[in-house]
């Protein structure tokens, strides 16, 4: 972790300015730097080289619990946050179970916005719907008196290489029953107005 520390260059700018023992730096240094390395300056009086390592003094609400979290490389967080979320302690928990397992071990300015971006994104938990699934209305039946009374258009295509997407015209009370379809043909957009678009075809 030293050595990643180290290849992390918003971190390794913070390190080597608590090596030189200064205290902390004057705005004017770190005003070029990156979004990182501002975040991390705003909170010295919390960093701390320990055990070799850049770490975070973190204090819960209430004041009952101090710990120091790693400042964590930027090339690891993916993996952390894989390991923690599905590995064999993690069990795909969801946002806050993840958000306090990260807070426990580890630092980086952007890990909230960043747990948020994995939890949207792991497969297995897009599969799976954890609340309750929103009620929906019946189906209903359309009332048609007669054929062609009713046309559902829908937008299809490209039907041919070069083709834009075109209506097609059904039958509302045939189809299913015979399959009776017609599709629309569509001038292309570079031959319509944007208001020709749905209005103007041939059946």
């Amino acid at each position: 972790m030293q050595a990643e520390q180290r290849k992390d260059p918003h971190i390794n700018f913070i390190i080597q300015k608590f090596e030189e023992n200064e205290g902390q730096p004057a705005w004017d240094i770190v005003a070029l730097k990156s979004e990182t390395v501002k975040a991390l300056w705003a909170q010295w009086p919390r960093l701390s080289i320990r055990d070799g390592l850049l770490k975070r003094r973190f204090e819960t609400p209430d004041g009952h619990s101090v710990h120091w979290q790693i400042v964590w490389p930027e090339l690891l967080r993916t993996e952390f946050l894989e390991i923690a979320h599905s590995g064999k302690t993690g069990g795909h928990f969801g946002r806050r179970r993840l958000a306090l397992v990260v807070q426990f071990r580890a630092y980086w300015p952007s890990w909230s916005s960043d747990v948020d971006s994995f939890i949207k994104q792991c497969e297995p938990c897009a599969r799976y719907h954890r609340s309750a699934i929103s009620r929906r209305g019946g189906l209903c039946p359309t009332v048609v008196g007669e054929p062609w009374d009713r046309v559902s258009i829908d937008i299809t295509g490209p039907q041919q290489a070069g083709t834009d997407e075109a209506p097609s015209a059904s039958d509302t009370m045939q189809n299913g029953a015979d399959d009776d379809t017609v599709s629309g043909r569509c001038l292309s957009s570079r031959q319509r107005r944007p208001s020709q678009r749905f209005n103007d075809y041939e059946c």
